[in-house]
């Protein structure tokens, strides 16, 4: 797997720029500590993307055989369960599962909805992209029940994630190739 950053123009604020650069290189090394192992040199993993109209929820894009995918990272602490949307939260009491406040399925599928936008607009065609949510620490228990609606890596379903990500081919080289060129890297 090729790892890629691509440069950022300088900005008015640097102080801030320089505290959002920590926060994604720190996340860029998550993933990559989580993807290199399971992944093959097919596929193109490119770093905090700055794509005009997307939020900085964006941490990688994905581009190989299997499509694009839109990575999330979070770094939750406990024992989570996703089921079908809903995103819940172990209390370990009487509470029980509790639901949690933020929804990586619901942030990942606006990603996704700005990463098509711009898709359609750099390359005049949507490419085939779904959202992943990554959690790169071990300290994330995640137990995925029913059918998820959203993909989640995890330390310890990341090879069987790989492998089905890139079983059907979706996506050419001269399409990753221009996706990669529309990006700038």
């Amino acid at each position: 797997m090729q790892v890629l950053t691509p440069e950022h123009p300088p900005r008015r604020f640097e102080w801030l720029r320089a505290r959002r650069d920590q926060t994604a290189e720190a996340e860029g090394r998550a993933l990559e500590k989580l993807l290199a192992p399971v992944l093959d040199d097919s596929y193109v993993l490119v770093l905090s993307p700055r794509i005009p109209g997307v939020d900085r929820g964006l941490h990688g894009l994905l581009i190989g055989p299997g499509g694009v995918r839109a990575l999330l990272v979070r770094h939750w602490n406990g024992h989570f369960r996703q089921r079908g949307r809903a995103w819940e939260y172990d209390a370990r009491g009487r509470r029980g599962w509790v639901p949690c406040r933020t929804d990586p399925t619901r942030d990942g599928r606006r990603i996704v909805d700005q990463v098509g936008r711009w898709m359609t607009d750099a390359l005049g065609t949507r490419l085939p992209i779904e959202a992943a949510i990554a959690f790169p620490d071990r300290h994330s228990r995640i137990e995925l029940t029913n059918d998820p609606v959203t993909e989640v890596v995890t330390v310890d379903n990341a090879p069987w994630w790989a492998n089905r990500v890139g079983r059907v081919r979706q996506l050419d080289g001269r399409s990753a190739g221009r996706l990669l060129e529309a990006l700038g890297a």
